[in-house]
């Protein structure tokens, strides 16, 4: 998971839909949020819009724990998956391949649903193919305005290139190859998946040397950076913790919600003894606590200040590592609480940040580069839809402005005398 996502950082460039990542829990739980690598302004602001963007317009998931009713899909027409959808300056991209794509997102959000207790049927894949279509269809088009321009430029993007890129970030992150592996499929993901995204940043990256006359970043502007964005530096004070969670038991309607919190106390006040008297904190936490991070023996990992309910981080903070907590009641329930480490506020030194900094203004040039020479290539490009995806292209994009359109108050009427 580490590896995936500052993978997936370093391939942040293409505004076209080309990447499509996961979720997260949030804040205010008894779970811990990672700390985000530090990143310019406009990569954060692009990075929350995307993301809002992307949840605004998910089709709607099933609740967590529940199989989702199975239906039937309705009767669909066959496709021919020869027939040409769209002709990009005259290379033609057929239904195949559109399908192929579609079905590499779908099985990718329904592993990750599955990851979090969601179940779906043939039903709700159809819907999500008929919401990645546009993306799809957009990311194929980019490929083939950029594999247009790689031929103009007599650019060649080798097996090797793609290799020793996948390599670097595989050691930035610290994972072995194989752990890297893994860390993808646990993405619903391959690694032919990883290296082809690769294949096209780097492309990207090799227009951008042919087509600019940009300099370098220099140490100057990394310096200059640094210096005006200061908080994108400060790492605020840390606790690692685990925890036992014992909710009270509301489901049973036979129960009075006063005698289950006193029931939930009781094997909460059981357990701390238990811990007292030398028990294993990890042990009791997976065979007793209703918090997923019982798994992993309650570890929450690490978290700052604002990321857990006051009650829990008060306590939390209060502590020395090692130690454990008495009974702290939350909304969620009573837990106990053991501090496992504490890092102190500090803020990295430039000499730390350097590398990381430079590394990223140039990402930003690149990008900026990209959104401009990429509008010029739709603009002069001769894009022509089949007769029936440019209906339907047409058609949803009426029903979007239709959707987004204000509907107009009543005006009150004169009153009449």
């Amino acid at each position: 998971m580490k590896f995936f996502v500052s993978l997936l950082l370093g391939l942040s460039l293409l505004s076209s839909g080309f990447f499509i990542s996961g979720c997260k829990a949030p804040a205010k739980t008894a779970e811990t949020k990672k700390e985000v690598p530090p990143a310019t302004k406009e990569v954060v602001k692009k990075a929350v819009k995307e993301a809002a963007k992307e949840a605004a317009a998910a089709p709607e998931t099933p609740k967590p724990a529940q199989q989702v009713k199975e239906t039937t899909p309705p009767a669909t027409v066959e496709v021919d998956p020869e027939k040409v959808v769209v002709t990009v300056n005259g290379t033609k991209i057929r239904e195949k391949q559109v399908t192929e794509e579609c079905d590499k997102n779908v099985e990718k959000q329904a592993a990750q649903m599955a990851k979090n207790g969601w179940q779906t049927d043939e039903a709700s894949k159809k819907m999500m193919r008929e919401h990645f279509r546009d993306n799809v269809l957009n990311m194929l088009t980019e490929k083939a305005l950029i594999t247009e321009q790689l031929k103009a430029n007599k650019i060649e993007v080798a097996v090797a290139d793609v290799d020793a890129r996948f390599l670097d970030a595989v050691k930035a992150a610290g994972r072995t190859p194989e752990q890297a592996e893994q860390d993808v499929k646990q993405q619903g993901m391959t690694l032919k998946d990883v290296k082809e995204q690769i294949y096209w940043q780097v492309a990207i990256e090799k227009l951008f040397a042919a087509k600019t006359k940009e300099k370098d970043v220099t140490e100057a502007d990394a310096k200059k950076f640094y210096d005006e964005n200061p908080k994108y530096f400060e790492e605020p004070e840390q606790v690692q913790a685990s925890h036992i969670l014992i909710k009270p038991n509301t489901s049973d309607p036979n129960v009075e919600p006063a005698s289950a919190k006193a029931a939930a106390r009781i094997k909460a006040e059981g357990l701390l003894k238990q811990i007292k008297n030398g028990a294993d904190f990890a042990e009791l936490a997976k065979a007793n606590s209703d918090c997923p991070s019982k798994e992993r023996g309650g570890d929450l990992g690490s978290f700052g200040r604002g990321q857990m309910v006051k009650p829990f981080e008060d306590v939390a903070f209060a502590m020395k590592v090692g130690d454990v907590s008495d009974i702290v009641e939350t909304q969620f329930g009573y837990h106990i609480i053991k501090v496992t480490g504490h890092k102190d506020a500090r803020k990295h030194s430039f000499d730390e940040m350097k590398a990381r900094i430079t590394e990223e203004l140039k990402r930003q040039k690149i990008g900026q580069f990209w959104q401009q020479f990429s509008g010029e290539l739709h603009k002069n490009a001769k894009i022509e839809w089949s007769p029936e995806e440019k209906t339907r292209r047409d058609k949803k994009e009426k029903e979007q402005r239709e959707q987004m359109e204000i509907p107009k108050q009543p005006q009150p009427q004169a009153e009449q005398k």
